[in-house]
């Protein structure tokens, strides 16, 4: 969910910018000269499941158009450098496409060609040694502080308030309207089962900026 999965055609190229560069419905423009405006020269080339943008800056030609991401919803533009250049992130991701049926093949090489202290990267980390652990049964727990029941509570869904909304929606199987309601709990119980099976769940979300804790049934 976090690589890019949405791209624009040479002929609407100028539509997908809409939420970036321009309002979609009034088409006022939304760039700006100030930190945390959407640049000028900044154009989108494609997004990922959050609507998330990947973009260059126009101005960057010499350089080879380096590749940057932002997070949608955040309340202003702080561009994360993903690539040095825009031919390095098409290879990257040509090679991931192609390895990510085998999700540890896909953690490895991240591991080996990814920079995992980047925000972005360590996301796309979480989220792909999330699809490479196998099914845990209790025969296979060496910790056995690891087999209580308990709950993952959502305690604060983070800055990024839009990203995670969509992502409860769709987990949770929820309607837009309910998501917005879920997400203004002080605290969203959002699954249950043994630690174990759940731990990965609580660093995923905290990957993705919200904060989550492991809380055990009473005994």
């Amino acid at each position: 969910m976090c690589l890019p999965q949405k791209y624009p055609k040479p002929d609407t190229f100028e539509y997908f910018q809409a939420g970036y560069r321009y309002d979609a419905i009034t088409h006022k423009s939304l760039v700006g000269p100030n930190e945390g405006d959407f640049d000028k020269n900044w154009y989108v080339i494609c997004s990922n499941y959050f609507d998330d943008p990947f973009y260059v800056d126009f101005s960057e030609g010499d350089k080879e158009f380096p590749v940057y991401f932002s997070w949608h919803g955040a309340g202003n533009w702080m561009p994360v450098k993903v690539a040095e250049t825009l031919s390095e992130f098409s290879d990257f991701l040509t090679i991931i496409k192609n390895i990510e049926a085998d999700s540890q093949q896909a953690v490895k090489y991240l591991e080996e060609h990814s920079d995992l202290t980047n925000e972005f990267w360590k996301e796309v980390y979480v989220e792909y040694l999330e699809k490479a652990e196998e099914p845990i049964n209790e025969l296979q727990i060496t910790d056995k502080s690891e087999w209580i029941k308990g709950k993952v509570i959502i305690t604060d869904i983070g800055k990024d308030k839009l990203k995670l909304i969509q992502f409860i929606k769709d987990q949770l199987n929820l309607t837009p309207q309910q998501a917005l309601v879920v997400s203004k709990q002080g605290e969203i119980e959002y699954k249950e089962g043994y630690l174990a099976h759940l731990k990965h769940i609580v660093n995923q979300l905290k990957a993705m900026g919200a904060t989550a804790i492991f809380r055990p049934d009473p005994v």
